[in-house]
């Protein structure tokens, strides 16, 4: 017997407490309705607390980040270590075929909590 494939509500999940959002790994049913590549970078933001850094500087939910600086995140693992450390962020963010550069200011290095 083997295990289903991941689908959005059982997907791995990051919670960017700093954030405030939760992103989740990219699932197969998710990339078929963006009409992406299995092999195209992205994280799915699942949640976006209201008020948090990064509702202030506009991202919402179920959009994608592609992107940490210059470096292309697949998952959260890659998300998480491209972060880590950083009081600064620059992420490219996609919703749709429309990308827009989000920079965020951080008080602190990110916290992080995996669901």
């Amino acid at each position: 017997m083997e295990l289903a494939p991941e689908c959005y509500y059982n997907a791995k999940r990051l919670n960017v407490k700093d954030l405030g959002i939760t992103v989740c790994n990219m699932t197969s049913e998710v990339r078929n309705y963006m009409r992406m590549a299995p092999e195209d970078p992205a994280v799915l933001v699942a949640s976006v607390k209201p008020g948090s850094k990064a509702s202030v500087a506009g991202i919402k939910p179920y959009e994608m980040i592609v992107k940490v600086g210059d470096t292309a995140v697949h998952n959260i693992d890659e998300f998480k270590a491209a972060t880590t450390g950083k009081t600064e962020l620059r992420l490219e963010v996609k919703r749709l075929a429309v990308s827009r550069i989000v920079n965020v200011k951080l008080d602190a290095p990110l916290t992080y909590e995996e669901k």
